[in-house]
């Protein structure tokens, strides 16, 4: 495994487990950031914003498809 692909499992990893209690959009005047917040594993809250890129230069979108 590449070590980018590691970073990229471990970063997204830490999603495993999580349950989402609510969605939220940021409306930062920019754009739009969908935002969802819940619990991880531990019972941590945790929020989940969705960027294009890793320095949140502006929002991005999930493709969320049965399989």
């Amino acid at each position: 495994m590449s070590t980018e692909n590691k970073y990229y499992e471990d970063h997204y990893g830490q999603l495993v487990g999580m349950v989402i209690t609510s969605v939220s959009i940021i409306d930062d005047g920019d754009g739009k950031w969908p935002r969802f917040i819940g619990k991880n594993s531990l019972g941590e809250t945790i929020e989940v914003t969705v960027s294009s890129d890793q320095e949140g230069n502006e929002p991005g979108h999930l493709f969320i498809e049965k399989s």
